[in-house]
């Protein structure tokens, strides 16, 4: 059982994997959180205009 995400032949490995392949593809979590914010303020300030 110690090599279960190791090795090829399981749905476990397959799953790490994917995982980390999305990871690399979607960008650091502190990218999303900077974007995220940025949008938000933008938002905010577009409702506050005077």
């Amino acid at each position: 059982m110690g090599g279960t995400g190791v090795t090829g032949d399981t749905i476990v490995e397959q799953v790490f994997r994917e995982v980390r392949a999305f990871r690399i593809y979607d960008g650091p979590t502190e990218v999303h959180k900077f974007s995220l914010a940025r949008k938000i303020k933008r938002e905010w300030e577009k409702q506050n205009e005077v």
